[in-house]
């Protein structure tokens, strides 16, 4: 039992968190209309220690907030929620850095971000009712193209990349306007 238990995390530390990273990183290059094909290795293959340790240390000060009370653990996790953007982007950036930009660009936008997480609230109950089909098929590559979205909204990337002559076409829940200001 105990036995099984370390293998899971270290599966989550060591695949899981850098497999996230190559999402990210798929989702951002395809946002900027940059992507040809899939990138699964992106987080293995730059910098792969640093990935693991940002990962690592994130997923522990989460945890640690979330032993005090959960409301404590939410809030540290929106502040957080970026680190897999910065760190798909940066895999050199040092790992204080990597968390204190997070908290930075979050900062502000902690409340709007979670009134963005409820609009989803019914895809996931469709996923329920369909034994996770709607999730693995439609609403998690969805809402990762949205969190995307998101990212480069508050990160300011937005608007700066041209895909095929013309700026980027929004469909998540919030404007710009509406998340930043």
């Amino acid at each position: 039992m105990i036995l099984t238990i370390l293998l899971l995390i270290a599966l989550k530390i060591f695949f899981i968190n850098p497999l996230n990273i190559s999402i990210r990183s798929f989702f951002l290059q395809s946002a900027a209309g940059d992507c040809y094909g899939l990138h699964l290795l992106d987080g293995f293959k730059s910098n792969y220690v640093n990935i693991v340790k940002t990962m690592f240390i994130r997923n522990i000060q989460i945890l640690c907030w979330s032993l005090l009370f959960i409301i404590p653990g939410i809030v540290k996790a929106y502040k957080y929620r970026m680190v897999p953007y910065i760190i798909s982007e940066n895999p050199d950036m040092d790992t204080k850095e990597v968390l204190r930009l997070s908290e930075k660009m979050m900062n502000g936008n902690k409340e709007k971000t979670f009134t963005y997480d409820l609009s989803f609230i019914g895809w996931y109950i469709g996923s329920l009712f369909t034994y996770g089909l709607v999730g693995i098929y439609y609403s998690t590559p969805y809402k990762l193209a949205c969190d995307t979205e998101v990212y480069r909204i508050i990160s300011g990337k937005l608007g700066k990349d041209v895909i095929f002559g013309r700026k980027p076409v929004i469909y998540p829940v919030m404007s710009q306007r509406k998340l930043i200001g």
